[in-house]
């Protein structure tokens, strides 16, 4: 998943994946949480970065 809005801010970027964090003012900070427990409950990964100026959100799960 990608989008072109601004990203996280940097005083959240380490903390991103954690619950109740969030940088929106109409946030409650579970979505991302969620989605980590979620792929770690599968033996997974989610992560994020910037590319070309659009943040990008990746999930990848084993076979």
């Amino acid at each position: 998943m990608s989008d072109t809005g601004p990203g996280p801010p940097a005083a959240l970027a380490d903390k991103l994946f954690e619950p109740f964090v969030t940088g929106k003012d109409q946030g409650i900070g579970l979505g991302l949480a969620v989605a980590k427990q979620a792929a770690d409950a599968h033996g997974g990964t989610i992560r994020w970065d910037r590319r070309a100026g659009k943040t990008v959100f990746t999930i990848e799960l084993p076979t």
